[in-house]
């Protein structure tokens, strides 16, 4: 992720409200930083989180974020170097339409 790039606003909330960029449903997510920065933004309000509004825990090289259900995301990279980071993501509930990106 190059310095400065954001990812899109992303829900692991119950309900899908229309207003995130992506809804996975009820589920966990988590980070493990391989090199630079991030600054995970969180909060309820969609255009908030994409601001940089709210909830924020900035994570260096070697730290682990992990993502509670029921909020909205989005991750920035506010270092100086491409940020590379491990990425998971628990399967949706059954039941749970996923909405991603068209691609």
């Amino acid at each position: 992720m190059p310095p400065g790039a954001q990812t899109t606003v992303f829900s692991l909330e119950s309900e899908d409200d229309g207003t995130a960029d992506e809804y996975y449903g009820p589920c966990f997510e988590f980070y493990y930083l391989l090199s630079g920065q991030i600054t995970m933004h969180w909060g309820k309000d969609a255009e908030r989180v994409r601001k940089g509004e709210g909830g924020r825990l900035p994570l260096k090289q070697g730290d682990f974020g992990y993502w509670e259900r029921e909020w909205k995301f989005s991750v920035k990279n506010t270092g100086g170097v491409p940020a590379m980071f491990f990425w998971g993501l628990a399967e949706a509930s059954p039941g749970v339409r996923e909405r991603l990106p068209a691609l």
